[in-house]
């Protein structure tokens, strides 16, 4: 499409090159051919460039959409003979729970990046999610395994906040992106997008800002609705307002929650028998 483009482009060119040729240089174009030839060639592929370069970023979103990615979201590994060993089991099953934890965090930092989740990954990690689930709930302890059962109940209730995080992201899509349209929320989104990207993330600190985004809500929640009453805000685009609050909110909970939750687990699992 770019060749095409250009090809227009030097077609558009031809005749009015010809004519500023043959007037600076005072003969006839036929004269001196190769230079010429050689001028035009680099003067449309520079105007090419100069044309197409404010396009470039929509050019290449037309083209993932034309070639989306076909990369497959990692499946889960639990062989069903684990569940023979409770302490295996669960010793298998936690990296695949942090594995879908990132996972999903990549789909939330998309929208929190103002930017549309892969929907197609997301039902891939619903089938994911279902999996280790329904995988948690067959490993079968016994009453004095107390070391396993405070594992297990922990990586069950990441899982379920993790659940909830899937759902945010999957059915709440337009919340996520309204969010970074509000001013009032800049901190927070700077914070937690920060969170998301560090190498080792500490769970207090995302639980501190999550209590602190609470804190503030009711203010915020108060500013948006003087906004609406005063005709500042139209009523719509400040319910939606809202309810990106309500979103970012409960989106830092989940998240503060799973990995507070996987630590625990991880710090158990250092302690499991082997066998």
């Amino acid at each position: 499409m770019f060749n095409l483009a250009t090809v227009v482009i030097a077609l558009l060119m031809l005749e009015p090159f010809i004519h500023v040729w043959e007037h600076v240089a005072g003969q006839n174009i036929e004269q001196s051919a190769e230079i010429a030839l050689v001028a035009f060639h680099s003067a449309f592929n520079l105007a090419a460039v100069v044309v197409m370069l404010p396009f470039v970023h929509l050019f290449a979103r037309f083209i993932e959409y034309l070639v989306p990615d076909r990369t497959e979201t990692p499946a889960l590994r639990l062989d069903p003979l684990l569940l023979r060993e409770p302490s295996i089991a669960l010793h298998a099953a936690l990296p695949q729970l942090k594995q879908q934890r990132d996972l999903v965090c990549e789909q939330l930092a998309l929208l929190l990046r103002g930017e549309r989740a892969d929907r197609r990954r997301l039902v891939e990690l619903q089938h994911n999610l279902d999996h280790l689930h329904k995988f948690l709930d067959a490993i079968d302890l016994k009453p004095d395994q107390a070391r396993l059962w405070h594992t297990l109940t922990s990586m069950m209730h990441g899982m379920d906040h993790l659940q909830r995080l899937h759902e945010r992201c999957d059915e709440e899509p337009e919340r996520g992106i309204t969010a970074c349209t509000m001013k009032l929320l800049r901190s927070p989104l700077v914070s937690l997008r920060q969170y998301l990207q560090a190498a080792h993330p500490d769970p207090a600190v995302l639980e501190a800002e999550y209590y602190r985004l609470e804190h503030h809500r009711t203010r915020i929640r108060q500013a948006v609705i003087a906004d609406m009453v005063s005709g500042d805000l139209e009523v719509e685009k400040g319910t939606d307002q809202l309810e990106a609050l309500r979103w970012l909110v409960r989106v830092s909970k989940h998240l503060s929650r799973i990995d507070s939750h996987l630590q625990d687990a991880m710090q158990q699992d250092g302690k499991l028998p082997s066998n």
